[in-house]
């Protein structure tokens, strides 16, 4: 009896973690794929294995020894335990071919013929377990001491066949990325020899089904666990997403360097002629392409621009500078841009700016040319006006840029889709007004970059106010040596 109680005790205590685990598995929201279906198979299974393996006990226990009635509890403990083998050979063929993504797909295209296989395998052991002859022999206590004949055969032969699989799955998955998936495998290979090993040894002692507890347990918490799953496919989408994000940014990046050649000839080219000629149409030819290329070129550079930040390729490159030879670049281009428009550029820099700065002066430029040249677009007369303030603290310089102009202003509900990509204010009113969309957009992720900040002010109507904080270093020289 000491046998019955050690079994009792060890398939008891598996049962009831058993069910504990079926209630958490079963009330997540799990995914339906193949082997998600065969692993809530597995679980019931392993659970009528074990509920019909307690009665067995207990009719031992209590002395039962009807002959009639131990054979039909035989015969229910062993038809789901082979229930159990049938799909966990199912379990781990599809577990063998699982990195194979033309096998997967075209299995869920096929989940009948797939289950039904299964169905047929569960109904050959059902029935070979229910039909096959077998013998029982009793020991003195009335208790089962040894049971042999043909059903004992068939029930070997499931479990050498899942041994075979088994070492054939782990061999060929020994590479795989997920190392985790084939744990349970591994523990599964060495809980079938071990357990053959302990029947063997003590044919009483049977402790099967907490073994396949506790490999539902591994299978749950490395493979078939919900959250996991989940948090695995957001990887893998989150991979295949950076891969397609990856070969858009090398195409743009390469198609960008390809189109700036050609470009910058037409560019060079239109204005050697909108120059030199004397012929007035082929001058105003001429100021029609440099206008059409220069447009189009400043759009490569934008697409260009946002696919490096949008890839995180572009880079903080700080050097030693001057920022009134920064500002007075700047200025010129705003000149030239504005041409013959009523307009006046003023400009207000303050004279506590230090003389030499260590920074990033390229990113400012363009984030001061993006600014000038959006106000020199939407202002028709009036002012621009570009001003500059500096306060220094030890070896930091705080920059605030501002540009304000006197054009149509910003209505207040537009002004928060000011910094999206490809947005153009009152596009359908502004189709004289050359443009992408990318200025502001890129404007706002360089100074972002740069650690500093952007705002804007606008009274639809009167004009609009760009705010540019930004903080740069303080560029030393003592002695004939420069110090940060």
């Amino acid at each position: 009896m000491l046998e019955v109680a050690v079994n009792l005790a060890v398939n008891g205590s598996s049962l009831l973690f058993l069910i504990f685990m079926m209630v958490i598995y079963f009330s997540k929201k799990n995914m339906n794929n193949i082997d998600n279906t065969l692993y809530k198979l597995l679980l019931v299974f392993n659970f009528l294995n074990s509920f019909i393996h307690i009665f067995f006990l207990l009719a031992q226990w209590f002395g039962i020894c009807d002959i009639n009635t131990i054979k039909l509890l035989i015969r229910g403990y062993w038809i789901p335990n082979q229930c159990f083998g049938v799909v966990l050979i199912f379990y781990v063929f599809l577990a063998l071919k699982g990195e194979n993504k033309e096998f997967i797909e075209k299995l869920n295209n096929n989940k009948k013929t797939f289950f039904l296989l299964l169905l047929m395998g569960c109904l050959l052991v059902t029935c070979l377990m229910s039909f096959s002859p077998f013998d029982i022999t009793f020991t003195k206590e009335n208790t089962v001491e040894n049971i042999n004949g043909l059903a004992t055969v068939f029930f070997s032969i499931t479990f050498i066949v899942l041994l075979i699989l088994i070492i054939i799955t782990l061999i060929v998955n020994r590479n795989i990325e997920n190392k985790k998936k084939m744990l349970p495998f591994k523990v599964l290979l060495v809980f079938i020899i071990g357990g053959f090993t302990l029947g063997f040894m003590y044919p009483m002692i049977c402790i099967t089904e907490f073994l396949l507890t506790i490999i539902s347990y591994l299978m749950f918490h490395t493979i078939e666990n919900p959250d996991l799953k989940l948090v695995n496919q957001l990887t893998l989408a989150k991979n295949e997403a950076e891969k397609a994000s990856n070969a858009k940014s090398e195409f743009l990046s390469s198609m960008s360097h390809e189109l700036r050649t050609p470009l910058n000839a037409i560019v060079g080219l239109s204005t050697m002629i909108k120059d030199n000629s004397t012929d007035p149409d082929s001058r105003n030819d001429a100021a029609d392409i440099y206008k059409a290329s220069s447009n189009l070129l400043e759009l490569v550079d934008g697409i260009l621009d946002v696919n490096k930040l949008e890839s995180n390729q572009m880079e903080i490159v700080e050097n030693k500078y001057n920022l009134r030879d920064v500002l007075d670049s700047v200025v010129r281009s705003a000149n030239i841009r504005i041409g013959n428009k009523q307009l006046e550029l003023k400009t207000s820099f303050s004279e506590d700016i230090p003389n030499y700065l260590y920074g990033d002066s390229e990113k400012i430029k363009i984030i001061l040319n993006q600014l000038l040249s959006n106000a020199v677009k939407y202002t028709e007369s009036g002012f621009i006006k570009l001003s500059v303030d500096a306060f220094t603290n030890k070896d930091k310089c705080n920059l605030t840029f501002t540009v304000s102009d006197t054009g149509r202003g910003i209505p207040e509900d537009k002004i928060e889709n000011l910094f999206t990509k490809f947005y153009r204010l009152d596009e359908d009113k502004d189709s004289d007004i050359e443009g992408t969309g990318l200025g502001l957009s890129i404007t706002k992720s360089l100074v972002e970059l740069l650690n500093g900040k952007v705002s804007v002010n606008s009274v639809y109507g009167e004009g609009s106010t760009f705010t540019v904080t930004i903080s740069q270093m303080v560029f030393i020289e003592d002695n004939n040596t420069e110090i940060l």
